[in-house]
């Protein structure tokens, strides 16, 4: 028997990754984006992990170089380890500047 509250998730999951930008759909062929290198993309997930982690971001500005960790970290989750560490680093850095 199939599970309508799982496959609503399901649904709704996809629809989130088609708006963050994990997925490209062209031609009724969906792609899922394996690795994310793109910076812009990295940027729009940085800038909504900045402004979830509040405290984080005022630690790392006073000097805690264990916050920025802490930050990558959160985007590596947001994209289910998608995205480029080194990437992310250099966005997060810019951004916080």
């Amino acid at each position: 028997m199939i599970d309508k509250k799982r496959i609503d998730e399901a649904k709704n999951n996809f629809d989130n990754y088609l708006k963050e930008g994990l997925i490209k759909k062209e031609k009724n062929e969906i792609a899922f984006i394996t690795y994310i290198k793109n910076s812009e993309l990295s940027l729009k997930l940085a800038e909504k992990i900045i402004k979830e982690n509040e405290k984080a971001v005022k630690d790392y500005k006073s000097g805690q170089n264990n916050a920025l960790n802490f930050l990558i970290g959160q985007l590596m989750k947001l994209s289910n380890k998608r995205a480029d560490f080194k990437t992310a680093r250099q966005v997060l850095e810019k951004l916080l500047k």
